[in-house]
């Protein structure tokens, strides 16, 4: 009889699934809307100028010889030129008239007219102030800005809040197959006389 020296043992595989599923948690609020209404009046702005008068007294001033510094300079600058130009027009007419002895112009007789025509002044009469003042005005305004009433209303709505879970399916292995060979037999040796406790 032939003893069986090899031992085998299998072990399946074992394994269990785990399923959630899919789920959707709402939140419902059940508070009613509420309203907010803001409101304002309507605005009327008037801007309001009065007239203005402008009066300018300068020529009026100048007029009674009540001159500004600057108005003063500039006049007399102006005199001073008028007198040049005169004055070198009167030294040339009497140059010219000098150039005429030969034909009987008398030296005593020129110097005498200069003289006369300078003693003869100009008279005359003014009234002062010759001129009157300056007026100009700027007109009375009026503005208005009008401001129409505002209303503004406004709603708070509470929202639902919802949330979607997925499903999920998940699969656990327990334990792995695996074999177990198991060897129950005595070992041979050759030569047989290498065994241990070998006898003849």
């Amino acid at each position: 009889m032939v003893s069986q020296v090899l031992q085998i043992h299998s072990t399946p595989v074992r394994w269990r699934m785990e399923v959630q599923n899919a789920k959707v948690q709402a939140n419902l609020l059940i508070d009613p809307p509420r309203m907010q209404t803001s409101h304002q009046e309507a605005k009327i702005t008037m801007h309001t100028k009065n007239t203005q008068v402008l009066i300018d007294t300068t020529e009026m001033r100048a007029s009674m010889n009540l001159k500004n510094i600057s108005r003063v300079l500039s006049e007399a600058a102006q005199r001073g030129r008028q007198a040049a130009m005169q004055a070198t027009a009167e030294l040339s007419s009497f140059g010219s008239q000098l150039g005429r002895i030969d034909q009987g112009v008398q030296i005593p007789q020129l110097v005498g007219q200069q003289i006369r025509q300078r003693e003869m002044p100009n008279s005359y009469t003014v009234f002062i102030p010759s001129v009157g003042p300056d007026l100009s005005w700027d007109p009375a305004t009026i503005q208005g800005e009008y401001q129409p009433a505002q209303y503004e209303t406004q709603w708070q709505l509470d929202k639902n809040v919802m949330e979607y879970i997925p499903g999920k399916a998940q699969l656990i292995i327990e334990q792995l197959p695996r074999v177990d060979i198991e060897y129950t037999g005595t070992p041979s040796y050759v030569p047989p006389s290498s065994a241990p406790g070998y006898s003849e």
